[in-house]
């Protein structure tokens, strides 16, 4: 195989490409492009989760999906509390009202879970990402959370196909191991002190605590949707990034990521009254 047609390559020439687009976007300013680009990256994810958990003739179970997580994530990082809060409310009722007066109740109940897998595993969670950019100095926290990420899917890359030899989760992920794992923890702690050269005031405890704590989820949301994926059977999530596969493959690890980074930070700006 030659080297332009392998999937390293494409890997490589993939990332080169998007990296810079969401870096940009990460750092810019103005909040609504980061904001812009979370929303679309969500209904991207979300529309190919629609197609791996519903049959073609299911379309409106797709669509209401698709529909659903993205407006969840629109409210999350556009909205107040108070009507977010209020629009799950709603959104909750109406669909249990949808499963109480169906003709099936059963089965719609089986089709809501997926709905609902969908839109917490993917949509609530990916939302963390636009609230980090809310916070100060958000856009480099961003870039810290992303390089903690990549760094780490890098490392256990190329660690497990070189020394891996125990298996991780061998019935969710047969090609993960723990040697690829803690490879992949020790390239995110070099991203944690590449990141007290660009992040105000992050001292070397916190990098690498965090480093860790946000690899470790990193991984567990790479693992989560291998854990998807084996139940509808498929291999990757879709194939709009080649060498990746879907979008959901290349965000699986910021979506358990994201939620751990904007936890410590607002915690930290909560204590310190900011």
């Amino acid at each position: 195989m030659s080297l332009f047609n392998s999937n390293l390559f494409k890997r490589v020439a993939a990332a080169a490409v998007m990296a810079p687009v969401v870096i940009f976007a990460a750092l810019w300013e103005n909040q609504f492009a980061w904001s812009a680009l979370i929303i679309a990256i969500g209904f991207l994810a979300m529309m190919e989760y629609a197609v791996m958990a519903f049959e073609p003739h299911e379309i409106w179970d797709r669509m209401f999906s698709v529909m659903t997580g993205t407006l969840l994530i629109a409210f999350m990082i556009m909205l107040s509390k108070f009507i977010l809060l209020l629009g799950i409310w709603i959104i909750l009722v109406i669909c249990l009202g949808l499963i109480i007066f169906s003709p099936h109740p059963p089965t719609a109940g089986a089709r809501l879970g997926k709905h609902f897998v969908g839109v917490f595993l993917i949509a609530y969670l990916l939302s963390f990402a636009g609230l980090i950019k809310q916070l100060p100095d958000g856009g480099r926290w961003i870039l810290f959370t992303l390089t903690i990420v990549w760094f780490g899917d890098t490392g256990a890359y190329f660690t497990g196909k070189t020394i891996g030899r125990h298996k991780l989760a061998p019935l969710v992920s047969p090609n993960k191991t723990w040697e690829g794992s803690i490879g992949g923890l020790l390239a995110s702690m070099g991203a944690g002190a590449l990141a007290m050269t660009y992040v105000p005031g992050l001292n070397w405890v916190i990098a690498l605590s965090l480093s860790v704590m946000v690899g470790i989820m990193g991984q567990f949301g790479d693992l989560a949707e291998s854990l998807v994926k084996r139940t509808y059977n498929v291999k990757d999530s879709g194939n709009l990034i080649p060498g990746h596969g879907g979008v959901l493959d290349r965000i699986d690890a910021v979506l358990f990521a994201a939620p751990m980074m904007f936890i410590y930070l607002y915690v930290a700006y909560t204590q310190a009254g900011i």
